[in-house]
């Protein structure tokens, strides 16, 4: 009988390490669970943080390349009258500028002209330029980084300052328990 009880007792000691063990893993699924859901908290932060730049950097590089494409269609287009004057000859392009009402341009109208063409082309240049420096930097159209839009708080881990998991893996591997 001695026999029995040792045997029930050593099978009931396995029974509470198991149980144990059970729970112990239980729990790591659960502190995990829970880092991700702070990790998804974190990114959903971020992305409402940086949506607004990005929609109105994507709708700056849309009216930018709009406007350029106006200005080739533009030039393209004046590029062909000029090039059908010019096939009939010095003595019918006269006669075809009055039939489409045109009048010859003066030099100093044409002078401005590709003028402020050239100003344009070099503004627009320089606007697409730093917007997308600015935008590959991380900054606002405000000069301001999208950093100083606002920390994440102590009780949320950032996305940027940890890496997924890395808290996790030292707990459980480093054998802080």
């Amino acid at each position: 009988m001695t026999m029995q009880l040792s045997t029930a007792g050593d099978e009931r000691e396995r029974l509470e390490q198991r149980a144990n063990a059970i729970r112990a893993r239980l729990l790591r699924t659960i502190d995990a669970l829970d880092f991700r859901r702070h990790q998804v908290s974190e990114v959903g932060h971020y992305a409402k943080r940086v949506a607004a730049p990005v929609v109105l950097t994507f709708v700056g590089l849309a009216v930018v390349s709009a406007g350029a494409t106006f200005g080739v269609v533009g030039a393209v287009r004046r590029r062909r009258r000029r090039r059908w004057d010019r096939r009939l000859g010095n003595r019918l392009a006269p006669l075809a500028r009055q039939l489409r009402g045109e009048k010859k341009p003066s030099i100093a109208a044409e002078v401005l002209r590709k003028g402020a063409l050239a100003a344009a082309s070099v503004l627009v240049t320089q606007l697409a330029k730093r917007a997308m420096k600015n935008m590959l930097d991380g900054k606002l159209p405000s000069g301001r980084r999208l950093e100083e839009l606002g920390e994440p708080t102590e009780d949320r881990v950032s996305v940027v300052d940890a890496p997924l998991f890395a808290e996790i893996d030292a707990r459980y591997n480093g054998g802080d328990r």
